[in-house]
């Protein structure tokens, strides 16, 4: 099933390969030659995609701030109050109560994600922006007209989240125009729809819940098309943003996993 969205944030249409163990991911990659020096630094726009299966791309609630979770960040927004919408709880199977009543929707989300990117506009400071879209976790409550155009309420958050995307992607289009960005595409993990007995997640470590899309477009660092055949891993995701955001040295100095940037421009 193609997402035009998500191949318009990434330049071209992209297919799916497969790995094997942890939480591991296919690593596609678009958008022309590898990195120079002098052209450091680059901005980076980091995508998570709550509970998104690798297969279920066809190019391809939680804890926050009052938690730790937002030190380190400028500015950090996990509110859930007033206006976010309360999830439609004639889908919750009566013994999921423990959900949360309300999310923030990929709308409002990207909306606010958005305004950073304006806001930001001009600076001279490097930008890092995180943004966690929620949607394609469990309860699937998605908006219309996603909620009747797909066979399943999964594939229509997602459908859902790709559209929001396209949104995104066209303002990034004109970010990058005054200053190079990188972008990282991926997901904390997937989903058993049934697979193995496991409807969510965080019971079983089969491929449906820990292999997850990994895609990076970093123009003028990373050569279009580059399809790494290696497993790779979400824990190198930290190096490969440094390095791509302020050079190899820092990539080096991460002390967890390892920078994917010089296996993806062959060196």
């Amino acid at each position: 099933m193609p997402f035009p969205g998500i191949e318009a944030a990434l330049g071209r249409r992209l297919t799916s390969a497969r790995f094997r163990w942890g939480i591991v991911a296919f690593l596609l990659v678009a958008l022309a030659g590898c990195a120079d020096p002098k052209a450091r630094p680059r901005d980076v726009l980091f995508l998570t995609l709550d509970t998104v299966r690798a297969d279920h791309l066809g190019c391809l609630g939680s804890p926050g701030a009052r938690y730790g979770l937002g030190q380190g960040f400028a500015h950090y927004d996990d509110s859930l109050a007033s206006p976010y919408a309360p999830q439609n709880e004639s889908r919750f199977p009566t013994d999921r109560h423990w959900l949360p009543e309300k999310d923030r929707r990929a709308d409002e989300a990207v909306t606010k994600a958005i305004a950073r990117l304006e806001a930001h506009r001009g600076s001279r400071r490097p930008l890092f922006l995180w943004l966690h879209l929620y949607d394609a976790h469990f309860p699937y409550d998605p908006r219309a007209p996603w909620d009747r155009a797909l066979p399943t309420l999964y594939d229509a958050e997602i459908a859902g989240l790709d559209r929001e995307l396209a949104r995104l992607s066209r303002v990034v289009d004109r970010a990058e125009r005054a200053r190079p960005m990188a972008i990282l595409v991926t997901a904390d993990h997937g989903e058993g729809l049934g697979d193995h007995g496991e409807d969510e997640h965080g019971i079983f470590v089969y491929d449906e819940t820990v292999r997850v899309p990994l895609v990076v477009r970093a123009p003028g660092a990373i050569p279009e098309g580059t399809i790494l055949d290696a497993q790779v891993r979400t824990i190198d995701l930290a190096a490969t943003t440094l390095d791509l955001a302020l050079g190899e040295e820092a990539g080096r100095r991460f002390g967890e996993g390892g920078s994917l940037c010089a296996a993806l421009c062959g060196r």
